[in-house]
């Protein structure tokens, strides 16, 4: 490639325009999407970008102090990418740690530039690590590992943030291992850094486009698939899960079983103490059931005083029918709701596939019949 092409003045003109117009179209996203965890620290990593790039040209500052601006506002801007990142992933005790030491560390990085920077490439020695430390990290916080590993706009941000770490590497290695620091100046794999910093801001912001799509695509799932008081799966996700199982039980020759259960005398407890009451009764019921459930159980809400789960492996009617009796003390009992103690009973009907039925309905109407006998008993029991 031609060197002139590479020339890091105009390089880094391109980048400055290329922040100018990708950074209001992040904003407008982040305007939309201002629920998204860590999104507002990306936003800052694009004004710091925009201004180290842009301020050098809209002031013509000499040469020396357009790499002090570059930089600083550069790697300040990977510290608001860090702190994003470790926000948007939850890390909460590292990102509370981050809202002090971001002050900190830029007093301490502009000392460090004011004393280090000149027409010498040794700066590059200093600062390099640094760089590769802070994308490195951001990389690692921000990459989705649990297998099988998922091509995601996280992921991609990650590789992305990789390939510059191994960019500033090659020039650290490069500034290490030269005798004239001087002349590394004038090496042109400056300009291809250059390249390489304007593929991954370009890649970076639209990046934030992704996860906030994706962050917004899993709100509006989460809102059609879960119970919005409970906060357990409803009815919709139950009978996907549900197909799903019926499915998975034919390709493997496997049975499952469904357990329906209800609340008894919810409607009384509802008159007597109020709906808010009731529904707190529902929430503590709900955490009781998804407490006491096994990892390989699926718990659902189907509305009212209704709930479901599916069993994975019980495999005849005795089998089921003792997890049913061992489940049930886990969920009776005494809760003390605004002060006043009330009383969790359940009745609980059981069905096995496909035992009591191959179709959804068939083993569901199987399940209501048992639970409303399971009701019927306690009733004659008093």
């Amino acid at each position: 490639m031609d060197h002139v092409l590479l020339d890091r003045d105009t390089l880094r003109v391109v980048l400055a325009v290329v922040e100018l117009t990708v950074a209001p179209i992040v904003a407008m996203i982040w305007m939309r999407n201002r629920d998204v965890r860590g999104v507002h620290w990306w936003i800052g990593t694009s004004v710091f970008t925009t201004i180290g790039f842009s301020v050098p040209i809209l002031f013509s500052l000499s040469a020396s102090d357009a790499r002090f601006v570059n930089d600083f506002f550069g790697i300040m801007a990977l510290a608001l990418m860090l702190q994003g990142t470790l926000v948007h992933r939850g890390k909460e005790a590292l990102a509370k740690a981050g809202m002090f030491v971001l002050p900190l560390f830029a007093i301490v990085l502009a000392a460090m530039m004011v004393s280090v920077y000149g027409q010498d490439a040794s700066r590059y020695i200093v600062f390099d690590p640094l760089v590769i430390l802070i994308t490195l990290a951001i990389g690692l916080h921000l990459a989705h590992w649990s297998r099988p590993v998922r091509f995601s706009a996280r992921n991609l941000s990650a590789f992305y943030l990789l390939a510059l770490s191994a960019a500033f590497f090659v020039r650290w290695s490069v500034v290490l291992a030269s005798d004239n620091k001087a002349e590394v100046l004038a090496n042109p794999f400056h300009g291809y850094l250059y390249l390489v910093l304007i593929s991954v801001t370009i890649a970076w912001n639209c990046c934030i486009i992704l996860m906030c799509n994706e962050s917004a695509h899993t709100k509006v799932s989460d809102i059609a698939n879960t119970d919005p008081l409970t906060r357990l799966p409803n009815r919709r996700s139950f009978e996907v899960n549900l197909h799903q199982s019926i499915e998975s039980a034919r390709r493997e020759t496997n049975r499952f079983a469904l357990a329906l259960i209800d609340l008894d005398e919810f409607k009384q407890i509802n008159d007597r103490h109020g709906h808010p009451t009731g529904d707190q009764m529902l929430v503590e019921f709900a955490q009781r059931l998804k407490r006491h459930a096994r990892t390989t159980d699926f718990v659902a809400r189907l509305g009212g005083d209704e709930f479901v789960m599916i069993i994975r492996d019980a495999e005849n009617p005795q089998k089921l029918s003792s997890i049913i009796e061992r489940l049930k003390p886990y969920l009776n009992g005494t809760v003390l709701l605004n002060d006043v103690p009330v009383e969790i009973r359940v009745s609980i009907g059981g069905a096995i596939w496909p035992h009591d039925g191959e179709h959804p309905r068939e083993i569901l109407r199987h399940a209501d019949m048992r639970m409303y006998e399971d009701k019927r008993i306690h009733k004659m029991r008093g």
